[in-house]
């Protein structure tokens, strides 16, 4: 159920995500909705967006779910979506730190 937090300087303060049904309710539309536009945000930003997740095939909405989580990746190439198989997460973690192995962010502040 979602919560009546309170939005503070960008941050979502006091609020409650448990208990949510698949049932295709709206505040899911809404959920999934600030989800998808704080992965653009993190992308505008020149963050690497990568997504790990195991969906399992009975999930009612297990094909949105997958949709979603390629969609908020950087690119499909990002996105590291397994079924439930233990050696495969582990092959996708694996695969993220060779992807990003040797990347350093700096931050060019201009006088």
């Amino acid at each position: 159920r979602r919560g009546s937090g309170t939005i503070e300087e960008g941050y979502r303060v006091g609020t409650r995500l448990t208990g949510l049904s698949n049932q295709g309710r709206p505040d899911l539309e809404i959920l999934d909705s600030i989800f998808l536009k704080s992965c653009e945000f993190a992308k505008a930003e020149g963050i690497a967006v990568f997504t790990v997740s195991a969906v399992p095939n009975g999930l009612g909405r297990a094909e949105h779910v997958k949709d979603l989580l390629v969609a908020c990746a950087t690119s499909e190439d990002h996105a590291f979506i397994q079924d439930t198989d233990p050696e495969g997460l582990q092959a996708a973690f694996q695969e993220i730190g060779r992807m990003v192995q040797g990347i350093r962010r700096t931050r060019t502040i201009q006088l």
